[in-house]
């Protein structure tokens, strides 16, 4: 599977009462090349007094512009064993009635039907409280089973972390055959302390598949890359990592970096790192993976990147031979700089971070002409570590 074959989507959360904030998203979308959006639908809300308003109008205007993978996730505390949104239910097919309201209402709006987000992260699915995941396979399989005869295709809400072991349970409770999609969650570099590459992990979910001669998909329904220290090549290659997964979909989180007012799902502001996952930063000011989906196609900007990374050297090795280091915002005077020397003969290692799109047109002027004579850093003198 190849970025040609991936189907792409972006992945935003809204909060209650969001109007405005849907109507930006969507129209900042339109300049992007993603045309489909997973969202969270909160059980939760729904029980609140405007929620239910409030998800009647969220359905139908996401997907007038895209096609929606909504997740369903969070208990509403008066139903739960104990009185939060992760608790396990008390009666665990009041999950399947909820989502048979919704449907009513609201199905011929979309497909898939993800079933929780994260079940194994205890932020999401407090299993402490269903220690043999009991509760938890009687919610789902009610809920997938009802959702198979409605005609929708089922999503297992994303692992994360990936549990190849896990996922053998859901197997072995017979959970998983009414279940189309395994989801995954995987941020490389970010949360993940092994760091696996994508076709590691991937394999990990598809042996169990095999094992137990099934034949559901595997979908990337979350990953991102934050731009703490400024990293924003670190995101960009992050991305174009991720579309060489082997799988059929993947979802990218996010547009814009997370507003300061609001918590992440384990509290406020305890990993910054969550503050910093969108294309789009904190002063409206795009990164630049959000310039490189809004000026190219996809194909066109990987291909100058893989071309660029054979004139990176492997982490931790010295340079093959003496070069003029050139260090800084690669602005026209640094990049004439660049031009005479390498005319001279004299090779150039330029460490820089491209901010913007005329940087990014220089480089591949320099790389086109003067071939191996250039060296790339790519990082910012700004970043703790590169």
């Amino acid at each position: 599977m190849n970025q040609a074959q991936t189907e792409l989507g972006l992945l935003e959360w809204f909060h209650i009462g969001e109007y405005e904030r849907v109507e930006a998203t969507i129209k900042e979308m339109s300049r992007l090349p993603f045309k489909r959006l997973r969202t969270g639908i909160s059980w939760a809300d729904y029980h609140q007094p405007e929620g239910r308003k409030w998800i009647d109008w969220l359905i139908p205007r996401l997907t007038s512009e895209f096609e929606l993978l909504p997740c369903f996730i969070y208990t509403p505390p008066s139903l739960g064993i104990v009185p939060k949104t992760s608790s396990p239910l008390r009666n665990p097919k009041d999950f399947a009635d909820f989502l048979d309201d919704i449907i009513g209402r609201h199905g011929t709006h979309f497909e898939n039907v993800e079933l929780w987000n994260e079940p194994n992260n205890l932020s999401e699915y407090d299993f402490t409280l269903d220690h043999d995941w009991e509760k938890f396979c009687e919610m789902m399989g009610a809920a997938a089973f009802w959702m198979k005869k409605l005609g929708k295709k089922t999503v297992l809400g994303g692992m994360s972390p990936v549990d190849p072991n896990w996922l053998r349970l859901m197997y072995s409770r017979g959970l998983m055959e009414y279940i189309d999609v395994i989801g995954i969650h995987h941020f490389p570099g970010v949360f993940d302390t092994r760091s696996e590459n994508w076709p590691s992990t991937v394999k990990k979910v598809k042996d169990i598949v095999e094992e137990n001669q099934a034949a559901q998909k595997i979908w990337i329904t979350e990953t991102g890359y934050p731009t703490v220290h400024h990293r924003e090549f670190e995101q960009l290659s992050h991305f174009m990592e991720c579309l060489d997964a082997p799988v059929e979909r993947v979802y990218w989180y996010g547009l814009k970096d997370l507003h300061e007012k609001h918590p992440t799902v384990d509290g406020f502001h305890l990993d910054e790192r969550e503050y910093a996952f969108g294309m789009i930063g904190k002063d409206e000011k795009p990164k630049l993976l959000y310039h490189e989906l809004t000026r190219e196609p996809i194909p066109t900007w990987t291909a100058r990147y893989k071309r660029w990374t054979r004139h990176m050297p492997p982490d931790g090795q010295a340079l093959d031979k003496p070069y003029a280091l050139l260090v800084g915002d690669f602005c026209e005077e640094q990049f004439g700089l660049a031009e005479n020397l390498l005319q001279e003969k004299i090779p150039v290692a330029l460490y820089d971070l491209p901010a913007d799109q005329n940087a990014i047109d220089r480089l591949e002027m320099l790389i086109n002409h003067f071939g191996t004579g250039v060296r790339l850093f790519l990082a910012d003198i700004r970043n703790r570590c590169c």
